[in-house]
């Protein structure tokens, strides 16, 4: 039967939960956490959400000015952020995000997309700037030199560039990049000149780093500035010619001595093409320091 004087009703239930609001609350806890119950919730939760009512509903209600600057403001929180960085963090680690991931970004209309976005001109000079600074760290270096260094990863670079179409890719990238950073070229010229003079006048020819044969190519970058306008019509001439000098010792072993002065800053200079051919590897006096 029902009850007759519903607001009297209303009253006592006011009051009895008042009274008992801490157990009611105890109770509440521990019905909601039983698994039956947590399912039961999650799948009528889910299915209200997906409702479009509901969907639109939401929509528009995030859209409004207030609520926008109410979230921001919320985010903006150092509790709050450091609680979205931890999550998301943790969210990307889960074996079923990273396949959900892998499985997203092979899409083709979705790699078009990256690609067309990444080859906006701001967001390559962003990307360039960002993977330059990444690159200089001095934890991302020593990680980066480790994982190189590894004999599976070099086989498996050896192989890739033994690939027809990675070879035109790389020999596509130099050119654009020779033809449009000076300084590129010029550090390529430097390199070329001496893997070319090393392959020449030593029988082992180049087998380390400009670094290990005590070169410092930096410096004869530096001392090369400013670059002529248009390279093309210059060669990289070494003043004191490399023929000049005994790159290796009666007993076969290396001369360094001699290699780094004919590679010091000093000895280098931009000479136009036909200059260069007609002095060939002759010593002019009026150039010796």
């Amino acid at each position: 039967m029902a009850y007759k004087d519903m607001e009297k009703m209303k009253v006592k239930r006011k009051e009895y939960y008042q009274k008992n609001k801490a157990k009611l609350k105890a109770e509440q806890k521990e019905y909601l956490k039983k698994f039956e119950v947590k399912t039961k919730k999650q799948k009528y939760q889910k299915e209200y959400r997906d409702r479009p009512e509901n969907k639109a509903k939401r929509k528009e209600y995030y859209q409004r000015l207030e609520v926008k600057e109410k979230a921001k403001e919320y985010r903006l929180r150092i509790e709050v952020k450091a609680k979205i960085k931890k999550y998301r963090k943790e969210y990307s680690q889960r074996p079923e995000v990273k396949a959900k991931r892998k499985e997203y970004s092979q899409r083709p209309e979705v790699k078009a997309k990256i690609k067309a976005y990444q080859s906006r001109p701001r967001v390559k000079e962003k990307i360039k700037e960002y993977r330059k600074e990444y690159s200089q760290r001095p934890g991302i270096k020593i990680k980066m030199k480790a994982y190189y260094q590894k004999p599976e990863i070099k086989v498996k670079r050896k192989e890739c560039y033994k690939k027809p179409e990675v070879k035109i890719k790389l020999n596509s990238y130099y050119r654009r990049r020779r033809r449009e950073d000076s300084e590129f070229n010029a550090k390529e010229k430097v390199r070329t000149r001496f893997r070319l003079a090393m392959n020449q006048y030593v029988k082992i020819g180049k087998i380390m780093s400009l670094k290990k044969y005590g070169i410092d190519y930096h410096a004869i970058i530096k001392h090369l500035k400013p670059f002529p306008a248009d390279q093309k019509l210059y060669h990289l001439d070494h003043i004191i010619p490399v023929a000049s000098f005994k790159f290796e010792n009666d007993d076969g072993t290396l001369n360094l001595k001699s290699i780094q002065k004919a590679f010091a800053p000093e000895n280098h200079q931009w000479l136009k093409i036909k200059d260069n051919l007609s002095k060939g590897a002759k010593i002019e006096k009026q150039m010796i320091l």
